[in-house]
């Protein structure tokens, strides 16, 4: 039963953010403004701060920008036995898959498509599901309530990670 509900979760929260992904251009900082909120926010960060030395981000020079994998190459080398970007039986790619877990590496606004898509990894490998969250700003730490919160209601144990900018000392 488990099993039938993680999987029409998963497709749910991976079609959910087909329809709501945009275009949206990007200006020079890597952002632009939301014209229904009129609030501004980052689809790349501007340059990590470490936020707990156990949390510290990659690090790059200040004027290359860091991406998605940079932070999934970074996560996999604290992991002993971590493979990256592995393909699923489906054709899909898990980020990271450890000894125990399959990990999704998403930035905190994609909160829900890095719910869904470790929990269809989950259970494409039999592995804990895991989400690698990617915080821009301190505000970006509702996005892991949420995912938090959703699993909690669900029933659904997964390990939910934080790194990135947006950490505070």
């Amino acid at each position: 039963m488990f099993r039938h509900i993680a999987v029409i979760a998963g497709i749910f929260f991976v079609l959910l953010g087909v329809v709501l992904a945009h275009s949206g251009g990007l200006d020079k900082k890597g952002g632009h403004f939301n014209r229904k909120t009129g609030e501004y926010h980052f689809h790349r960060p501007q340059s990590p701060s470490p936020a707990k030395p156990s949390q510290e981000a990659p690090s790059k020079p200040a004027s290359k920008k860091l991406y998605e994998a940079d932070y999934r190459d970074w996560w996999a080398k604290r992991i002993k036995n971590a493979k990256i970007e592995v393909t699923m039986k489906d054709g899909t790619r898990c980020d990271i898959v450890t000894d125990s877990h399959a990990i999704e590496v998403e930035w905190s606004h994609k909160w829900y498509e890095g719910f869904g898509q470790s929990l269809w990894y989950s259970f494409q490998t039999n592995k804990k599901p895991g989400v690698v969250m990617i915080l821009r700003s301190e505000a970006d730490k509702r996005y892991a309530i949420r995912l938090r919160s959703l699993a909690k209601h669900h029933n659904i144990e997964m390990d939910v990670w934080e790194v990135g900018p947006g950490l505070t000392k």
